[in-house]
């Protein structure tokens, strides 16, 4: 695929996401991954690889870790969903959760620690 088709391709994908349209959010992410690496096929892969796991029967993507006091978190979202459902934080090294019905990442965790504290 060179770099025309593979914009062609992500106009064409932006549009079938577009409201009222039914569009697999995973099928969408496997296809951005492989239009960025035709557009900018000198980088290397990132370091960060987005794991999978399966919650209460749900399939979720990780999109980001940090570290608060001490205890390593996964932020995940709904692999199906995306961004239109709620996230959950999980204990990356229990992969417990720790919190469901995330609406503002790790900054709900903060405020829900200050708030035990």
């Amino acid at each position: 695929m060179n770099q025309t088709e593979a914009l062609n391709l992500a106009v064409e994908m932006l549009e079938r996401v577009a409201p009222g349209h039914n569009y697999d959010t995973r099928e969408f992410h496997e296809n951005l991954r492989t239009i960025k690496a035709t557009i900018s096929p000198a980088e290397q892969a990132p370091a960060f690889s987005p794991k999978t796991a399966i919650v209460q029967g749900e399939e979720f993507c990780e999109i980001e870790r940090t570290t608060i006091e001490g205890r390593d978190l996964i932020l995940m979202e709904s692999c199906r969903d995306g961004g239109e459902a709620p996230t959950i934080i999980v204990d990356a090294d229990t992969y417990e959760i720790v919190m469901d019905e995330v609406y503002n990442g790790f900054q709900d965790y903060c405020h829900e620690e200050s708030l035990t504290s």
